[in-house]
């Protein structure tokens, strides 16, 4: 079958996997017939099981299951303390060296602790294994997908993820770039712009994200996340209710393995009602109606998060073309009516079966980049920095260099000078946010520029180029432009970048108090008492150079 590179989507709940053949993608199922996979690793006596089967023995082993582990991938354990309710868990995550968190298990008997980054490879290569069993040949690249507010160190630990499982990722797509790419394969290619709501509602939260599409370039607009909008939000409504229910009738016990029990019957139950008007649980009767109202403030708070992305794009409901569903909460009827409500003009497009749309794309991608097709000549891909980056100059004072939604990969330069008479060391401290202020920004990592000729200050021209690549990754680099003296930093894996959740807050932050912000800079400026360290620069020229291949 000659070279074969799989698209991977790798979700909260489930994984999909597929490859594309003959520039159609195809989703690979498993040998029961399966087209997804649960994203279960359960640790028994007799051995690991993954998958369905895993899921399957949840309330007898829930201590040594492991699964909602998504959010776990390449965060700092301080920083899951602060945003996860670890009590939701049912296994063990504890502290590492390094601030990272380890997995506790008890595995054939003996206790074992395995990293996120350990747990997701078991799972990629289990859906290695079944690619191969059903092609017939060894499979040895991929294309992974990830939430478009992954970070650089999680992009970095799903990917790491797949080389431990073998395989050699050739790319990391944001997951609405390969929901937009998948939804493009029976189009014809507009010369026009055409925006896209692209909305994934999934197990591990609400995704909105506004792209754009003209003569075959994807853009990304703006994205905006909300984890409490999710499959499994819903499903714990649903199972309170049900267990209140249930020991009204004194038919339910309070053991964690009914609750566990319970909860796995309301998740297919959710499913149901999707084609279904009424189910039963447990001798519980739920019918649409009702599973509506426990969730109607989640539809109107998702319906709240597109009208921020439209919003902050200066755009209205009439100018969106397509509006993508993707993600198992795409099929809730009375989500897709709540659309259909704010977008009349445009078609909800749900042709392809949302929980399976990432792998398309995700496939597509791969099969674009490992043979000659004629979609390599029509399809361009353009993400956006989540939030501004720079570095600190006087005052404490941020100053950007990349904006945020800048299209990315970019590269843009900004020229700096001296502060100091006779100064041989500029320190680079670099920061990503939105605020007037360093201290009130996200750090990322400082440098030096060592060795330069001391001059008078103001004298000294130094380059400061920032560039993020197509994964994310960020590169800062100081030149100075006599010497060519160079220095460069990179954000490593456990630079701190932030979460979803702490980003809309910085934004929010931002917004809220932009009036004071720039009024405490006034104030600073006119008071002339500025601090200047040694080592510090100032801003002399803003080039904007941008070098961006898609600029």
């Amino acid at each position: 079958m000659g070279e074969v590179c799989v698209g991977i989507s790798f979700g909260t709940a489930f994984c999909c996997i597929a490859v594309s053949s003959d520039d159609t993608p195809h989703v690979i199922p498993d040998s029961q017939g399966y087209r997804s996979t649960p994203s279960y690793i359960a640790f028994t006596a007799a051995g690991v099981l993954i998958g369905r089967t895993a899921r399957d023995q949840l309330s007898c082993n829930s201590l040594n299951t492991v699964h909602s582990f998504k959010p776990l991938l390449g965060r700092k354990f301080s920083d899951l303390v602060t945003t996860l309710n670890f009590t939701q868990l049912p296994y063990q995550v504890i502290p590492a060296p390094g601030d990272t968190a380890l997995i506790v298990v008890t595995n054939e008997g003996k206790e074992q602790r395995f990293s996120p980054i350990d747990i997701c490879a078991l799972i990629f290569s289990h859906l290695k294994a079944v690619a191969e069993s059903y092609l017939g040949t060894s499979v040895s690249k991929a294309v992974l997908s990830v939430p478009p507010y992954f970070g650089d160190s999680q992009r970095q630990a799903v990917k790491d993820a797949g080389t431990l499982a073998g395989l050699n990722v050739l790319r990391i797509i944001n997951e609405p770039t390969a929901t937009c790419l998948a939804y493009q394969l029976d189009k014809t290619n507009s010369k026009q712009e055409i925006p896209v709501i692209v909305v994934d509602l999934g197990a591990g939260g609400a995704t909105i994200t506004l792209q754009s599409i003209e003569d075959g370039i994807f853009e990304v607009k703006d994205v905006i996340h909300d984890r409490e909008i999710s499959g499994e939000e819903i499903d714990e409504r649903l199972t309170e209710y049900c267990a209140g229910q249930l020991k009204k009738n004194a038919k339910f016990g309070k053991s964690e393995i009914d609750l566990r029990t319970l909860r796995l019957e309301c998740e297919n139950a959710k499913c149901r009602l999707s084609s279904q008007t009424q189910v039963t649980v447990l001798a519980v009767p739920i019918s649409r109606s009702l599973f509506d109202r426990l969730n109607q403030d989640l539809y109107t708070r998702c319906s709240a998060l597109i009208a921020r992305v439209l919003s902050s794009a200066r755009l209205s409901r009439n100018d969106i073309q397509h509006v993508v569903l993707a993600g198992g909460g795409a099929r809730i009827p009375a989500f897709q009516r709540l659309l259909a409500t704010m977008f009349p003009a445009c078609e909800i497009c749900r042709n392809i079966v949302p929980e399976e749309i990432v792998a398309y794309g995700a496939a597509i991608q791969a099969g674009v980049l490992t043979k000659p097709c004629p979609m390599s000549d029509c399809y361009f891909f353009m993400d956006i920095c989540s939030l501004s980056l720079g570095v600190e100059i006087p005052g404490g004072i941020l100053h950007p260099i990349i904006l945020r939604n800048t299209i990315i990969p970019c590269r843009k330069t900004a020229l700096f000078t001296t502060v100091v008479d006779y100064q041989d060391t500029v320190e680079i401290n670099v920061y990503e946010g939105e605020r007037v202020f360093t201290r009130d920004n996200n750090y990322l990592t400082t440098f030096r520029l060592a060795g330069l000729l001391p001059r008078p200050k103001g004298l000294l021209d130094i380059e400061i180029t920032c560039e993020i690549d197509v994964n994310g990754v960020i590169y800062v680099t100081a030149t100075e432009t006599v010497s060519c003296i160079t220095a460069r930093g990179m954000c490593s894996n456990d630079s701190g970048r932030l979460s979803a959740v702490q980003i809309e807050e910085m934004i929010n932050s931002a917004r809220f108090n932009a009036a004071k912000d720039a009024l405490e800079k006034q104030v600073l400026a006119f008071s002339g008492s500025i601090e200047t360290g040694n080592m510090a620069i100032r801003p002399k020229v803003q080039l904007s150079i941008a070098n961006s291949p898609f600029n």
